[in-house]
């Protein structure tokens, strides 16, 4: 096997990229199968696994992305972190109007904590739909209501806070508040 990467070094390259594909795998079975592992993860890398889990379903001309906080990192779970996250991105793209619909992604980092917020200009809801919206089994558009309670419970799992705003019309503004792990300086 030795002489063969030798002789072409695609080869090597190949086994190389295989590796690195069966390693993220199974960090991504753990995650899955243990709701408490939790791995230091960077905003930027968080972003780009939510971008490409979204990517199928949400419109590159109404998602607007800011990122201000690239480095900043947090301790979660991270494979159940991105389900929570693309599920209130596909809440937003359900409650935006098609033409003129427009989704903010967003983090920063403040203060020791990094907020990720999901806005959209959508439907927005009511007082009292906003009071329900976390219960599971509650939904305000005929869904099976167990997104934004799986999402809540995500979030708190990996010790942090969510919180929604929403005007009938206006739209509605999730926000995701983390601890941020400050990591020692090389």
């Amino acid at each position: 096997m030795s002489q063969m990467m030798e002789a072409n070094p695609q080869i090597s390259e190949y086994l190389s990229r295989i590796s690195h594909a069966s390693e993220h795998i199974s960090t991504m079975v753990s995650d899955i199968l243990n709701e408490d592992n939790r791995s230091h993860v960077s905003m930027e890398d968080l972003f780009h696994s939510i971008l490409m889990n979204s990517s199928s379903f949400l419109p590159d001309d109404i998602l607007n992305v800011h990122l201000n906080c690239p480095n900043a990192v947090i301790a979660v779970n991270q494979i159940r972190m991105v389900r929570a996250v693309v599920n209130l991105l596909g809440n937003a793209q359900k409650a935006v109007d098609a033409k003129t619909g427009v989704i903010r992604l967003s983090a920063e980092s403040s203060e020791g904590h990094v907020q990720i917020c999901v806005e959209d200009n959508g439907i927005g809801m009511e007082p009292e739909q906003l009071k329900c919206a976390f219960e599971i089994g509650w939904s305000g558009t005929g869904s099976t209501g167990m997104g934004l309670g799986y999402v809540r419970q995500e979030v708190e799992r990996q010790n942090g806070t969510i919180c929604l705003e929403s005007m009938p019309g206006q739209g509605t503004r999730a926000v995701i508040r983390l601890k941020e792990v400050m990591c020692d300086a090389p």
